[in-house]
């Protein structure tokens, strides 16, 4: 094997990488946001704060799930 196909490789194999981790990532993050909508399911939460990175102090991005005009749904679940 000469030195120009070891160096040839690299790329697609962090390529590759790249893309196992992504996937990994959003599989992780639909099990995360199943789990939360079961668990939102069982109370009456009006809205919910996501803090995502950072600190809950000083957070990355911050998202606020407004649940309020859903309470009709809510009036069937015992």
């Amino acid at each position: 094997m000469q030195d120009k196909d070891i160096v040839s490789q690299r790329p697609e194999q962090s390529a590759d990488m790249d893309w196992r981790k992504c996937q990994q990532t959003l599989q992780e993050l639909e099990e995360v946001l199943q789990q939360l909508e079961v668990l939102l399911s069982l109370s009456r939460v009006p809205r919910v704060l996501l803090l995502l990175g950072g600190s809950p102090v000083l957070p990355k991005e911050l998202y606020e799930i407004n649940m309020e005009k859903l309470e009709v749904a809510w009036e069937g679940i015992v």
